[in-house]
């Protein structure tokens, strides 16, 4: 069953001057899509790395190692540009988005995936300020990277069974 609210935030959408525009240029989306399947990549390397290193994969002898700390920033990058082009792409086609329920599942599985990932920071922030003790939150902590990592992948999925849905 479809919300009533979303359905007709996304006729509203559609109805803009801007979603028109934007549905009047075919390469758009094309393009669009295209900038966000890379932030996507920069993100979910980032994410991956980040996590195998909460997973204690990554060691610090590890040649990837400092990649975990250097992709912090593309990858808040990333995060941005993919919050934009989700937004130009949503502007574009409302109801392929709003009324889809596999997008709505990917924003839900979005908003998990992006807490796990700040528990994870914070998390191994303490540890490296020795606030608390590794074996405290060894486990929870590779337990929320093992999560992590399902959820981005549910993402990821769920982006490209948007096409078909």
């Amino acid at each position: 069953m479809i919300n009533p609210f979303i359905k007709q935030l996304s006729l509203s959408i559609e109805q803009t001057y801007l979603s028109q525009s934007l549905q009047g240029v075919e390469w758009i989306v094309a393009v669009v899509q295209t900038v966000h399947i890379l932030a996507l990549c920069t993100l979910m390397t980032a994410m991956m790395i980040s996590n195998f290193k909460a997973l204690g994969i990554l060691h610090r002898n590890h040649v990837l190692y400092p990649l975990a700390s250097a992709l912090k920033g593309p990858a808040h990058i990333a995060l941005l540009v993919l919050f934009l082009s989700g937004l130009v792409m949503i502007i574009g086609e409302p109801a392929r988005a709003l009324l889809n329920p596999i997008f709505q599942l990917k924003m839900l599985l979005l908003i998990a995936a992006v807490i796990c990932s700040i528990y994870l920071s914070v998390a191994q922030k303490r540890i490296a300020n020795h606030s608390f003790s590794k074996n405290n939150l060894h486990f929870f902590e590779k337990l929320i990277a093992l999560i992590s990592i399902g959820l981005w992948l549910a993402i990821l999925f769920a982006g490209r069974w948007i096409a078909y849905t």
